[in-house]
């Protein structure tokens, strides 16, 4: 009789104890695919102008394909992001440091690991930012989806983890890129703090800075 209490305490124990690791998994480190997992050319981007800088902010910019231009799956998208971003706008690599689909994919964008600076301008405006971990959502001129919502959660969680930073620090972001491919200078972003949408409650409540 005393095993059988045993043992069902136990399995009790165990299932109580799978519940709670299942449910910090689920707002704990998100999956990303590696930048040396993405099928692509590297020998057209530049690494030797990469920066590093503290992240004081977490910028979040709604992208879309050009006008005219279809990709297919969230993979074929972040390929030909990497070929239009170097070719036809002039930046030396993808700009932003991770991209998020509405697939709910998350690839690491910029290479340089996971501290390098996106390739953002300063900019002369006060209202500008410089020091931040760029995220790009891409909508496929959709709804944002909920794996999409899922998976933006899931980094942009991480990433306040990872610089201490609390949902506050988690902001909308309009871009404009700055300088020509044609001008001899590599082209840049620079970031706008964004009152179209708010994406901070996006994040877990978890991701509150202590």
């Amino acid at each position: 009789m005393v095993h059988k209490h045993l043992t069902l305490f136990l399995l009790i124990a165990v299932l109580v104890l799978t519940a709670f690791v299942t449910g910090i998994r689920s707002v704990s480190a998100a999956v990303v695919v590696d930048r040396g997992d993405i099928p692509v050319d590297v020998n057209l981007s530049d690494q030797d102008m990469n920066t590093y800088a503290p992240v004081k902010k977490i910028a979040v910019v709604s992208i879309s394909a050009p006008q005219g231009v279809v990709f297919g799956e969230g993979d074929q998208w972040v390929r030909g992001l990497y070929y239009y971003s170097i070719t036809k706008l002039g930046f030396v690599d993808m700009p932003f440091n991770y991209i998020v689909t509405w697939q709910g994919d998350i690839y690491e964008g910029k290479d340089g690991g996971y501290d390098v600076s996106p390739l953002v301008d300063g900019g002369s405006s006060d209202s500008s930012l410089s020091d931040c971990a760029l995220v790009a959502y891409f909508d496929n001129r959709r709804e944002t989806t909920n794996a999409g919502t899922v998976a933006l959660s899931d980094i942009l969680s991480e990433l306040l983890s990872r610089y201490n930073l609390g949902r506050g620090d988690v902001i909308a972001a309009d871009v404009v890129i700055a300088g020509a491919a044609e001008e001899g200078n590599p082209a840049s972003l620079i970031v706008y703090a964004s009152e179209d949408q708010d994406w901070r409650g996006t994040v877990s409540s978890s991701a509150q800075r202590a």
